[in-house]
């Protein structure tokens, strides 16, 4: 018998993991991902799992950590998602108290970059757009790159099968 043995998503309250002081997120490189729990409409269908924002970083807790006081404003907005969050006033819909984060932990930044963009491509294949949180990225950028057909372009590698099963479990594809 063939069995998959599939990990489970675990998402994270972000208000928890601040009380904390972020001492239960990893400091090693990786992708990590922000949500609202609950549907959210985008161009190409509703997106059941709420998924804001896929992010990577050299220490997982520090971009968390960096976007949870940027968005409370415990310190300067040094986040990119951060930024959109409070310029858009995403706070008025979805309010920091919502928000969880699961995150995938990766050997180096270089393999947290490739996946972040792999994540990020499967996304915006099914959806049509970047997430919501994800608009820094330039308009130009992602029309330039296109959605690349993922594990084929050098501009959209292949995704680890934890960031496949994540996005698999959430819904996303």
């Amino acid at each position: 018998m063939n069995s998959k043995v599939v990990a489970m998503v675990r998402w994270h309250k972000l208000t928890e993991l601040a009380r904390n002081n972020f001492k239960g997120v990893p400091k090693c490189p990786g992708v990590y991902f922000i949500r609202v729990p609950r549907p959210i409409g985008r161009l190409g269908g509703r997106d059941k799992c709420g998924i804001l924002y896929v992010g990577e970083g050299a220490s997982l807790r520090a971009r968390i950590k960096a976007f949870w006081d940027s968005i409370t404003l415990k310190s300067k907005i040094r986040h990119t998602a951060a930024k959109t969050y409070m310029i858009c006033r995403v706070y008025e819909v979805v309010k920091p108290e919502e928000l969880e984060v699961a995150w995938v932990e990766l050997e180096s930044k270089e393999k947290a970059n490739t996946q972040e963009w792999a994540a990020f491509n499967l996304y915006a294949q099914k959806f049509k757009e970047p997430p919501p949180l994800n608009l820094e990225l330039r308009r130009e950028t992602f029309a330039r790159a296109g959605l690349s057909k993922v594990g084929i372009s050098y501009v959209a590698p292949k995704p680890i099968p934890k960031i496949e099963e994540l996005l698999k479990e959430v819904g996303t594809f």
